[in-house]
């Protein structure tokens, strides 16, 4: 989304403006951007969910940590500007992870 932002703002200002290719090039990008993100932190959280339940570990705090570890990882990686959205993604990271402890753990369904 950051990467799609920049870009709509630097074609509006351009010499020639905002064309159409342009437009539709920045939402090709961050499409692509976002379906990179997603299994960035799709895969990971699959390994964490599969090994917790294989060590029958249910305690919120793993859950959290890893979600924000995720989250971090999975920005860390492909961001072109360092320490500027990462934590936003850590948060996120650590909100899914209680969400999944809260619903899938606590509730018994991750058995």
């Amino acid at each position: 989304m950051t990467l799609f932002v920049v870009g709509l703002i630097a074609g509006v200002f351009h010499p020639i403006g905002l064309t159409p290719a342009g437009l539709a090039t920045g939402i090709f990008v961050a499409l692509v951007h976002l379906v990179f993100i997603t299994m960035m932190s799709a895969i990971p959280a699959a390994a964490v969910i599969w090994i917790t339940r294989a060590l029958h570990v249910r305690s919120v705090a793993v859950f959290a940590v890893c979600g924000a570890a995720i989250g971090w990882l999975g920005q860390r990686l492909i961001t072109p500007w360092p320490d500027t959205t990462i934590w936003s993604y850590v948060l996120a990271g650590l909100v899914a992870g209680c969400a999944y402890w809260l619903v899938a753990v606590r509730r018994g369904l991750g058995n």
